[in-house]
C-alpha cells in the first residue's frame, strides 16, 4: 500500500490552501481551528481531516469548496474509499490512490492463491515400497478406484476392504503415516500420487533426505515445488486445477520449479516413471512401489 504523505512548505498566510489550521478565526461556535461538526466551522470552511496529516490527523476547520472534490475514491486509513476535497476528507487519508485490491493472478482464476508468501516447504515424508505385494490386476483396479478421474473416497475404500492386506498397505497410505507408499490420501479421502518419494527410491537418494537429516535430496525439491502448486491451486477443481498449475509453474511457485530443474541431484531422473500422465502410467508408477519394480 502506498503510504506516501505530502506537505505543504508554503508562508503560514497561505496555509489555508494547503490543508494548514486556520487559527484566530471564531463564529458563533467559538474557535474554528478545531471542530467536531461542519457547523463549527465559518462560512466556506468545513470540518474535515487534513489529508497531509494522514492516519494522524484530527479534525480541523479547512476551507471547502465542493467543486474541488477529487471523483476518484482515495484510500481513507479504515481501508474504504472516501472522497478528498481539496486538502481534506471526512475520514483520516491513507493514501491518496485508491485502496488495495486483492492481486490478481495471470491465471485471472479467483480460486488461485499468487501471493505465496505464507508458504513454507515442509520435509517430504520418506517413502516406502514392499515389491512384489501387489498383482497387476489388483493395481489396475487400484488406478480405477482411487487415482481415476472418475474415482471417489469410496470406490478407494471399497478397494482397500476388498483387496485387504499387504497390497493395500503397500500402496494406500493415510497422510498421517510416517512412510508414504505410491498413494497418499488425506482424511477427506482425497488422495494423490507420492512423486517426491518415487524421485528418491529411483535415485536412491533417501538418505539425503531432510527428513532423514541429510542436506536435500532430489525428492526434497519436488516435493517443495508440489507443495507450493498445492498451496497456490488447493481450492480449484476440474479444468480450473489444470490451468492453475499451469499459472503457478510459470508464476508463483517458478522459484520452485527451477529450483528442481537445475538441481544436480536431480541428474539421471527418468520423469516418465515418477511423473505419471495417463492411467497406464499411473499403473507403473503404482508397480513401482509394490508391483515388480523398475
Amino acid at each position: 500500500m502506498n503510504t506516501r504523505r505530502w506537505l505543504c512548505l508554503v508562508p503560514f498566510g497561505i496555509a489555508a490552501s494547503c490543508g494548514g489550521v486556520i487559527s484566530g478565526q471564531s463564529d458563533a461556535g467559538g474557535d474554528a481551528s478545531t471542530c467536531s461538526t461542519d457547523s463549527d466551522c465559518p462560512n466556506g470552511y468545513a470540518c474535515q481531516f487534513p489529508v497531509s496529516d494522514g492516519c494522524n490527523a484530527t479534525r480541523a476547520c479547512m476551507p471547502f469548496n465542493s467543486g474541488g472534490c477529487k471523483g476518484v475514491l482515495s484510500c481513507a486509513c479504515d481501508g474504504t474509499g472516501v472522497v478528498v476535497c481539496g486538502a481534506g476528507a471526512s475520514k483520516p487519508v491513507a493514501n491518496t490512490g485508491p485502496c488495495e485490491e486483492p492481486p490478481i493472478c495471470a491465471s485471472g482464476l479467483a480460486c488461485e492463491v499468487c501471493d505465496t508468501t505464507g508458504f513454507s516447504p515442509v520435509p517430504q515424508t520418506p517413502p516406502w515400497g514392499s515389491l512384489h505385494t501387489c498383482s497387476a490386476s489388483q493395481i489396475t483396479s487400484l488406478v480405477t478406484a482411487c487415482v481415476s478421474a472418475t474415482a471417489t473416497s469410496t470406490t478407494c475404500d471399497a478397494w482397500k476392504t476388498a483387496n485387504a492386506g499387504y497390497c493395500a498397505s503397500c500402496a494406500v497410505m493415510p497422510a498421517t503415516a510416517i512412510e508414504w507408499g505410491p498413494i497418499v490420501c488425506a482424511a477427506d479421502g482425497s488422495c494423490r500420487l507420492n512423486e517426491g518419494g518415487c524421485v528418491d527410491l529411483q535415485l536412491k537418494e533417501v538418505s539425503q533426505e531432510k527428513a532423514a537429516g541429510g542436506s536435500g535430496s532430489c525428492g526434497d525439491a519436488y516435493s517443495d515445488e508440489l507443495g507450493c502448486i498445492a498451496y497456490a491451486c488447493g481450492t480449484c477443481t476440474g479444468a480450473d486445477s489444470t490451468a492453475c498449475t499451469n499459472s503457478a509453474a510459470v508464476n508463483e511457485c517458478k522459484s520452485y520449479v527451477d529450483a528442481a530443474k537445475t538441481s544436480p541431484l536431480c541428474g539421471g531422473l527418468d520423469a516418465t516413471v515418477c511423473f505419471p500422465q495417463t492411467e497406464a502410467d499411473d499403473a507403473a508408477f503404482i508397480n513401482f512401489f509394490c508391483g515388480t519394480g523398475p
